[in-house]
């Protein structure tokens, strides 16, 4: 059952991390922001659940096995374009927030954050337009 005022938003979290996943899934839905639909444990596993579960939202960290990084944010445009992806990592790295942007995120946040700032980064990535 969805969180009141969810509208039925459908979230990927993208992560190597068994606890950042439970985390970053914890905070979304206890936020009532949507329905963490599916958990990927690396790139390409992410791939075929953005396939299968069509999610609104990706929340990627970018340093993952089998297929990482910035790319990663321009082959999941390509394969489901409008697609939504917030960056969830652990470099502050300016540079990087410029070039995911570059690639098609519609944010980032950085891992240790307080969760307010991912509930934040969450709740206006799917707010933007896709």
């Amino acid at each position: 059952m969805d969180a009141p005022g969810n509208d039925g938003r459908r979230i990927l979290v993208s992560d190597d991390s068994e606890e950042i996943r439970l985390l970053v899934r914890l905070a979304i839905e206890s936020a009532g922001l949507g329905e963490v639909v599916g958990e990927a444990a690396d790139g390409d596993q992410t791939r075929r659940l953005v396939d299968e579960l069509r999610p609104d939202l990706v929340v990627l960290d970018l340093l993952m096995p089998r297929f990482d990084g910035v790319e990663s944010l321009r082959r999941l445009h390509e394969q489901a374009p409008g697609l939504r992806v917030l960056v969830h990592s652990g470099s502050a790295s300016p540079e990087l927030a410029a070039e995911a942007r570059t690639a098609g995120a519609v944010g980032m946040v950085v891992k240790g954050a307080p969760l307010r700032e991912l509930v934040e980064a969450v709740s206006s990535a799917l707010d933007t337009p896709s």
